[in-house]
C-alpha cells in the first residue's frame, strides 16, 4: 500500500512472505525543482542618478565627519538589505567597501545590491565603487564598478551581458583592517548541535544504522584564526565496536575505536590567509578528525579571472589511541597531494583532480567529477587508484549536497551532506582535514560568477 503524503513524502505498508511486516517513509527531492520557492528578498534598490553639480567639489574627502556619515548611511542602508558592512573608506573620486552576506544570494547581487545602495549616498565626485566581498572573514574578489557606466545600463535591455563586460573583477590582499573604518570584530564562543544518521556498510554487503548528535564549540580569536571542537554521542544503533588489534592499520580498525561513549571527534586551531593577491592558505593542528591527529598545510592559487585553481596541502598524522581521546599509537604518516580544480562553465559540471601520497604511503591519483546546481544543490562521484589498489576494484564514492533553503522556508546556507563510500580500507586513504581551502572561495570563483550574473539586477 503506498500512498503520498505530499510532493517529496510518500509512505510504503508492505508485507513480505506471510511473515514480515514493514512500513517506509521516502523523502525525495529534484534540485532542479525545489520543494519551496527561492525566497526573492525585499525588492532591489533603484539606482540613484550621479548628480550633475559638485562632481569636482572633492574637498568633502578631507572632512572626517563627512565620511563618518557616508559610512553610517551606507551601513544602516546595506543592513536593510541584509548586507553586512565590513569596512569603508572613502576617496575624493571612489568609495572602497567590504561586504559580507550570511544569506544565500549569489556573489553578483550582492555586488549589484551594494552599488546601488552606494549610489544613493555617495557625493558628486565619487566616479567608482571598490567592492570586495569576504567569505567567513577572508577577501575573495574586488569588483570595480564605474558609476555612470551603471547608471547608463539602468534601463537598457540587455543589461546583465554588458555590465558583466563593464565591471572589472580582480584579486587583492585586502584584509579587513586596511579600510578607513573596520567593523569592530565579533568573535567570541559559538556553539551548535547537529543530529546525523549513518549507515555503516560492511565488506559483507551487511550494514549497521547509526543515529548520533554532533555538539560543536567554535572559538574566534580573531578574523583569521579560531580554535574548534566536535563531540559526538551515538543515540542508537551502530556496533558495539571491535577488539583493537594487535598491530593498528590505516582505515580498517575504524570498528575499534569506541563507540558507546562520548567521543571527541575533533579539537583543531586554524589560522586561514590570504597572502597575496591569488593566494590562500590554512594551517590546522591538533585533534583533525576521528581517527588521525596531527598538522596540515594548504595552498590554493585562485588566478584573476579564471575558472580553474591549483592547491597544495602536506600533512603530519599521527594514528589516534582507541580509548584515550587525547593518546596515540605508534603509526604516523605524511600525505601530500597537488589538486586542480576546474570549472567546465557547462551545466554547473566540474572536475578535481588530486595527486599524491596517501597514508598507508601509497601514490595514486583520486578524480572527482561533480555537478552544481545554482539553488546550491551539489552532486559527486569520486574514485581513487593508488599503487596499493592497482589489481582489485577501483574505491568508489559519491557525494550529494542538499541546501535545507531547497527543503524549507528559511534562508540559510547550511546544509545536509549524504555521502557513499569514500573514507573506508586503507588503499587510497587521506586525513579529513577540516575546512578546505575551496570550500571557503568556490562561490567566488569566475565561472560561478559569470553564471550567475544575472542576479546583478535583481
Amino acid at each position: 500500500a503506498h500512498y503520498r503524503v505530499a510532493e517529496g513524502l510518500d509512505i510504503t505498508a508492505f508485507q513480505r512472505g506471510g511473515e514480515t511486516l514493514g512500513v517506509a517513509l521516502t523523502l525525495s527531492a529534484n534540485p532542479t525543482r525545489p520543494l519551496f520557492p527561492p525566497d526573492l528578498g525585499a525588492p532591489p534598490p533603484l539606482f540613484t542618478p550621479r548628480p550633475t553639480a559638485g562632481r569636482n567639489n572633492a574637498g568633502w574627502a578631507t572632512d572626517a565627519n563627512v565620511a563618518a556619515a557616508l559610512q553610517r548611511a551606507a551601513e544602516e542602508r546595506l543592513g536593510e538589505a541584509s548586507i553586512q558592512l565590513v569596512g569603508f573608506s572613502a576617496a575624493s573620486n571612489v568609495l572602497s567597501v567590504g561586504v559580507a552576506t550570511r544569506g544565500t544570494a549569489a556573489i553578483p547581487n550582492v555586488v549589484g545590491r551594494t552599488a546601488r545602495i552606494l549610489s544613493g549616498v555617495a557625493p558628486a565626485s565619487v566616479e567608482a565603487f571598490n567592492i570586495t566581498v569576504f567569505e567567513r572573514g577572508v577577501a575573495t574578489t574586488t569588483f570595480l564598478v564605474p558609476r555612470d557606466g551603471i547608471q547608463t545600463l539602468e534601463n537598457t535591455p540587455g543589461r546583465g551581458a554588458e555590465s558583466r563586460t563593464l565591471i572589472a573583477t580582480r584579486n587583492e590582499v585586502r584584509r579587513a583592517e586596511e579600510y578607513d573604518w573596520v567593523r569592530p570584530f565579533e568573535g567570541g564562543f559559538s556553539w551548535s548541535a547537529t543530529p546525523a544518521v549513518a549507515l555503516a556498510i560492511d565488506s559483507t554487503g551487511g550494514f549497521e544504522p547509526e543515529l548520533a548528535l554532533f555538539a560543536q564549540g567554535r572559538y574566534d580569536f580573531s578574523r583569521s584564526f579560531y580554535a574548534s571542537g566536535t563531540l559526538s554521542y551515538q543515540l542508537a544503533g551502530g556496533g558495539s565496536g571491535a577488539a583493537p588489534p594487535a598491530t593498528p592499520s590505516v582505515r580498517s580498525d575504524a570498528s575499534a575505536y569506541d563507540q558507546r561513549s562520548v567521543r571527541l571527534d575533533r579539537l583543531f586551531a586554524a589560522h586561514i590567509a590570504k597572502p597575496a593577491p591569488a593566494l590562500h592558505s590554512r594551517l590546522a593542528f591538533g585533534i583533525l578528525e576521528r581517527q588521525y591527529a596531527g598538522a596540515s598545510a594548504e595552498i590554493l592559487w585562485t588566478p584573476d579571472a579564471t575558472n580553474w585553481a591549483l592547491g597544495g596541502e602536506v600533512t603530519y598524522a599521527r594514528k589516534r589511541d582507541y580509548d584515550d581521546a587525547f593518546g596515540v599509537l605508534d603509526l604516523d604518516a605524511v600525505t601530500g597531494h597537488v589538486s586542480l580544480y576546474w570549472n567546465t562553465g557547462f551545466k554547473g559540471l566540474g572536475a578535481q583532480v588530486d595527486v599524491g601520497r596517501y597514508l598507508a604511503g601509497d601514490w595514486g591519483t583520486t578524480l572527482t567529477v561533480s555537478r552544481s546546481f545554482a539553488n546550491g544543490w551539489d552532486v559527486a562521484t569520486f574514485a581513487t587508484l593508488t599503487e596499493d589498489n592497482r589489481d582489485e576494484k577501483v574505491k568508489i564514492g559519491a557525494r550529494v549536497e542538499i541546501p535545507f533553503s531547497t527543503l524549507a522556508p528559511i534562508e540559510t546556507r547550511r546544509k545536509s551532506t549524504l555521502r557513499l563510500g569514500g573514507n573506508f580500507g586503507d588503499a587510497g586513504a587521506r586525513v579529513a582535514t577540516p575546512d578546505r581551502l575551496i570550500t571557503r572561495v568556490r562561490r567566488a570563483n569566475a565561472r560561478r560568477v559569470v553564471d550567475a550574473w544575472g542576479t546583478f539586477w535583481k
